[in-house]
């Protein structure tokens, strides 16, 4: 063998040591970041798969499009299926009708028709109408470009079932709350109308392959706020890791970035034009989204006959302990045990004695 072989033979047995050491270091810290991630996926299943982390959700939550999952069996009140055009729900009649009007009440992007809410008012002598936004026939399956004129449907319904369809109240939560500042502002028959946890814009619909504005109005969507045009790092940091660690995911700063990422955010703004009575009501440690901030806006924009309660402590959703688990996913929602069972408690007086006054 020559010299020039040798030393390249020599050089070769030399680099292919040297990338087997590179190659095992890897394997190595691959084998490190695997076995993290099992246990860190291991550890918040422990702290956040039990049930004490979850609140005592109904059985409707598991799948909200299922009608017989609704109980309507229910002292004192009267459960009727509303099925007409898009109006789709429930109607809720007292034995003893205590109040004038009606009230209709939405669930939030969970894809139920608030109906514990509906329950609680029927309960106490208001007629009320528990009806879905989205997922039922005659409706968008999704929440992705939902016609405001939906709504004209259900004033129809009220109309014409309702003992008194004046004064007339529409109630929303969560992105049901965006929904019904719209209809606030498009439709006058609307009287008041109870926010909680709501948004002063319109964002995207929730559908990422059908996606675009979360409402049309007369066949155009709404300009919309667009959340996959948010940070880069609160998409990776609060969204995209807690999914591989099985931990709580937060959406607040994202959605607060891709509000001020957006150069017209301004024209995405619900209109205010409204004259119906609002009653805002947020938690300050909502992490779903900033819903104490955008109270405070719509309240700055209109501030007179609009009514801001916001309660310390508490998250989007008044139960639990801040950490919301589904099927698919945990989300930190925000709040502590005893903050989210006082703003619960104190809420529920508040628009109570708020509806007295609305509906004599």
């Amino acid at each position: 063998m020559k010299l020039r072989d040798t030393i390249k033979s020599i050089k070769g047995f030399k680099m292919a040591k040297k990338l087997k050491r590179i190659s095992l270091v890897l394997l190595s810290i691959i084998a490190a970041i695997t076995l993290l991630i099992v246990g860190v996926r291991a550890y918040n299943d422990h702290v956040y798969g039990g049930e004490a982390y979850r609140f005592d959700a109904p059985a409707y939550f598991r799948d909200p499009a299922n009608l017989s999952l609704y109980p309507t069996n229910i002292d004192g009140v009267d459960v009727r299926r509303v099925d007409d055009g898009a109006a789709q729900g429930f109607h809720l009649v007292p034995r003893e009708i205590k109040h004038k009007g009606a009230i209709i009440v939405y669930g939030g992007s969970d894809g139920t028709p608030n109906y514990a809410q509906a329950v609680d008012f029927a309960k106490n002598g208001y007629e009320v109408l528990s009806l879905f936004m989205f997922g039922q026939k005659n409706q968008p399956k999704t929440l992705a470009r939902v016609p405001l004129e939906q709504f004209g449907q259900a004033l129809r319904y009220v109309e014409a079932h309702a003992k008194s369809a004046s004064p007339l109240t529409v109630m929303g939560t969560s992105k049901g709350a965006e929904y019904a500042l719209n209809l606030a502002s498009k439709y006058p028959q609307i009287n008041n109308a109870i926010l909680v946890a709501p948004s002063a814009y319109n964002f995207n619909g929730l559908d990422f392959e059908n996606y675009g504005s979360s409402w049309t109005w007369q066949g155009k969507e709404l300009p919309y706020i667009d959340i996959q045009k948010t940070s880069f790092g609160h998409f990776i940091g609060d969204m995209i890791i807690p999914m591989i660690a099985k931990a709580p995911v937060t959406y607040k700063n994202a959605y607060q970035a891709a509000v001020d990422m957006d150069e017209n955010n301004e024209s995405k703004k619900i209109p205010l034009n409204a004259k119906a009575n609002l009653l805002i009501i947020a938690g300050s440690d909502d992490q779903m989204w900033n819903s104490a901030s955008m109270g405070k806006s719509i309240k700055d924009q209109r501030p007179q006959n609009t009514d801001l309660a916001i309660y310390g402590g508490a998250g989007h959703v008044f139960a639990g302990n801040g950490v919301l688990s589904t099927k698919s996913i945990r989300m930190n929602v925000g709040g502590t045990t005893d903050a989210n069972t006082r703003a619960a408690r104190e809420s529920r007086k508040l628009m109570h004695d708020r509806l007295q006054i609305w509906h004599p």
